[in-house]
């Protein structure tokens, strides 16, 4: 087998950015981006910036390669080819500014939608017409399988690199940077797998259209990898359509993922085997095509259930209109196929590609549909008789619309200006502009004034807040013991190790502390026990509402009187006080996870 030199890579690279040097400028352009952010003394503006450079390099390079291979197949003069691409690379950075995700979280979702219809332009960008479909399947099969081969060409020379720089580190103790191998991976996966796949799209693109030629690898992947994987998803749902029959209740909104799961597999499948369609051999092939679309029609409806039943209860957001989208499309597509048959599957990228685009803005986006579902839902709310239930829905709709749409999404529901009041935040807490903690500490701080304009106590309700709630003592490891002539602590983690009791004498007398399945402690002496109220501490924590101090935990910051319980017994005064404890609610029932408190024992003449 014959190597390549050098010179032959450097004439492989010149050619692939003389045939595509606008889409290589872009990959570059993000590239650096990227590698940019890795430097750790950036300031948010800068970063902001940054991240904008890598969006924008992986739009432009899948446009521009789209433009490329439109421009090439149709012989653009080089006049029209300079216009076409300004105006792109024009439109491009226009979106920089149109869509800012560092403010609304909308816009990242944009952006995903509008990467993912800009790569199916390239599929159909050279071959679009019905006569060109031999031509069309060729080309996306070179760019599949290129793909591919460029992936594992960059694992391997990414694994190859870094284990000889590994290696310069252990033997010539020379420390690189600890990013040095993130940056590394940036530059395969940015520039070196980039040039490698443009390199292997087909030249001229008019010779695609007499191809005939079929990867046999292709075939044993669909046949015995996708198809087998779509089958499974396929016994899943039917059985799991035959227990809501049998149990007559609305599908679990998890289903359409499977849905969706199960379609892009058969379709994948059938595009990638569709020019065997014809040989006699192959006639199972079109036995799976006319099976996998009727047995669509079953779970489309399980789809349209499963929709139903989200959009019903809580309105439109942006991950329920494109599933809403995906059902009509995923409709319009089944019954096409059925009634005219595989032979234009061009239909498959085209139909997506149009709908992304179509959805990505206007008054029908899935921007503008999925806020004024919400604003419709809480201007409703805020008409109702408060409760804590319809309490807690407002605080959620409040903290979708201004991650998802920012604060001028608010404001028709309050007569203050909610920009002044974001400003007034944002402004006092500008004492560390590199603090992501401050930023998000102003956005906490705004969604809580608008809260209370809504008429809103901004304090979370930790019983609609999940299952599992931390509760921490307002006056953690501050502790009084002046009056208290006993101080036990106790850990159900630590404390008790394999026995249930621990023993303490106190004034005289042997006592136990107890713990009974983890719910409940007493204190015991002899036949007689006390109850630490333990489990009545916790079931009241859970009917009132705390300052939330961390919201991944779900833990409350809670004031030292409401987990401090003084009892009389025996003569002695019996304290309890909490300094945090864990607390699960499921299906009504509520448990304690865990805790750690102080019993402070002391006499009553005291």
């Amino acid at each position: 087998m014959k190597f390549p030199s050098l010179k032959q890579l450097g004439y492989t690279a010149l050619a692939v950015l003389k045939r595509f040097p606008i889409p290589i400028l872009f990959a570059v352009l993000g590239t650096r981006s990227l590698i940019a952010l890795t430097v750790k003394d950036l300031n948010n503006t800068y970063n902001e910036e940054l991240v904008k450079g890598a969006y924008i390099g992986n739009l432009g390079l899948a446009l521009t390669l789209a433009f490329a291979l439109f421009a090439e197949k149709h012989k653009l003069r080089n006049s029209i080819k300079i216009g076409a691409n300004v105006t792109l690379i024009a439109f491009l950075f226009s979106l920089s500014f149109i869509l800012n995700p560092f403010e609304k979280e909308a816009h990242i979702l944009m952006l995903v939608i509008l990467a993912f219809a800009f790569h199916l332009l390239v599929s159909v960008a050279a071959f679009h017409k019905a006569e060109e479909n031999q031509a069309f399947w060729q080309l996306n099969k070179s760019l599949f399988l290129r793909f591919l081969t460029s992936a594992l060409y960059s694992a391997v020379l990414f694994i190859g690199i870094s284990i000889a720089l590994l290696s310069i580190e252990e033997l010539f103790k020379v420390n690189w940077d600890d990013k040095i191998y993130l940056r590394l991976w940036l530059i395969i996966a940015g520039v070196f797998n980039t040039l490698f796949f443009l390199s292997g799209i087909p030249k001229p693109l008019e010779t695609l259209q007499e191809e005939q030629s079929y990867p046999k690898g292709l075939k044993i992947f669909t046949q015995y990898v996708l198809i087998p994987l779509a089958s499974i998803y396929l016994v899943i749902l039917l059985a799991y359509e035959g227990k809501i029959l049998l149990e007559w209740h609305l599908p679990n909104g998890f289903v359409s993922v499977l849905i969706l799961g199960y379609a892009v597999f058969g379709m994948l499948s059938l595009l990638l085997v569709h020019p065997l369609r014809s040989l006699e051999e192959n006639k199972w092939i079109k036995l799976f095509s006319k099976t996998f679309y009727l047995f669509l029609i079953p779970l489309i409806i399980l789809l349209v259930l499963a929709v139903y039943t989200r959009v019903s209860d809580y309105g439109i957001t942006e991950s329920r209109y494109i599933l809403i989208v995906l059902t009509f499309w995923l409709s319009f597509i089944t019954f096409y196929f059925l009634i005219k048959g595989q032979e234009h599957i061009r239909i498959i990228p085209i139909s997506l590609c149009a709908l992304a685009l179509i959805i990505s803005f206007g008054p029908w986006g899935l921007q503008s549909v999925s806020k004024n579902s919400q604003q419709k839902i809480l201007s409703t709310l805020l008409a109702t008789k408060p409760n804590k239930e319809r309490d807690q829905q407002i605080r959620n709709i409040v903290d979708y619309l201004y991650d998802y749409h920012g604060i001028m999404a608010l404001q028709p529901f309050t007569k203050a200006s909610l920009s002044d009041i974001k400003t007034f935040f944002k402004n006092s807490h500008k004492k560390d502009s590199l603090s992501q903690f401050q930023s998000y500490q102003a956005k906490e701080n705004t969604k809580d004034s608008v809260l209370k304009l809504l008429g809103l106590n901004p304090l979370y309700n930790p019983a609609m807040k999940g299952n599992f709630y931390n509760f921490a003592n307002k006056e953690k490891e501050v502790l009084s013991i002046e009056k208290a002539s006993i101080l036990v602590t106790i850990e159900n983690q630590s404390s008790f190790r394999d026995d249930k009791c621990k023993e303490i004498t106190a004034f005289g007398k042997a006592f136990k502390i107890c713990k009974e399945k983890e719910q409940e402690l007493y204190l015991v002496l002899g036949k007689e026990k006390l109850s630490l109220q333990l489990y009545k501490i916790g079931k009241q924590l859970l009917k009132k509402s705390y300052p939330i101090t961390d919201k991944n935990y779900n833990t409350f910051q809670v004031p030292n009187k409401d987990l401090t319980l003084t009892q009389q017994w025996k003569g002695l005064n019996i304290t309890i006080r909490i300094e945090e404890i864990g607390i699960e609610e499921e299906n009504q029932e509520t448990s304690i996870l865990h805790y750690k408190v102080y019993v402070l024992i002391t006499p009553q003449t005291l």
